[in-house]
């Protein structure tokens, strides 16, 4: 019983930190994006005429 204990323990701690990596990598792709809109957005801002 304790090997099987030990065994689940083990893949829960496993799935656990497959799951934080996936949702790191999530993280970080959804902060590239967000670099990259704010790019764009200043370049439009940057080419609209300002107000004297």
């Amino acid at each position: 019983m304790a090997d099987h204990h030990q065994r689940v323990s083990e893949q829960i701690l496993s799935f656990d930190e497959l799951v934080s990596g996936m949702l790191s990598a999530s993280i970080a792709q959804l902060g590239v994006q967000q670099n990259a809109d704010m790019r764009r957005i200043r370049a439009w801002a940057a080419l609209s005429p300002s107000p004297p």
